[in-house]
């Protein structure tokens, strides 16, 4: 489903800047999107349609709360990688744990498949066709 301006069913009045900032900062000290969604009142359901809304915002460059949404989320996301990376870069014998976390909260970026799924990505984007498209996968395999 594509997410369009304002077509999507979903209360867009409940949306606001401190709403935003109090689920960031839920999910900045470790809560999921689900619970902190939840703890503020809204239903996972509608949080991922103001992310998907958001997205899109952000492809056609609409400054909206569902963009600022998706820019604050991106930048939690980037803080604990950041934070991983610096533990595992400047630790002996403390890294496993950052390791851990970045291989299963970021597969795609960090999984033993990264490499994989990079070059899945790469694979979409240029529209080949089903036969070759298998060629390739069972390659990668």
């Amino acid at each position: 489903m594509d997410a369009k301006p304002y077509k999507i069913p979903a209360p867009f009045h409940k949306l606001s800047k401190k709403l935003i900032d109090k689920i960031v900062k839920d999910i900045k000290l470790g809560s999921t999107n689900r619970l902190a969604s939840r703890a503020n009142g809204i239903t996972e359901s509608i949080f991922y349609i103001w992310l998907q809304q958001g997205k899109f915002d952000l492809e056609t460059r609409s400054e909206t709360l569902c963009a600022y949404l998706v820019e604050s989320l991106a930048k939690v996301n980037q803080d604990e990688v950041q934070e991983c990376r610096q533990l595992a870069r400047h630790s002996e014998d403390g890294h496993r744990g950052a390791q851990w976390t970045l291989e299963r909260a970021y597969p795609r970026d960090f999984g033993n498949n990264a490499l994989a799924c990079e070059l899945l990505d790469k694979l979409d984007k240029m529209n080949l066709d089903k036969e070759h498209r298998d060629a390739i996968e069972k390659v990668i395999e």
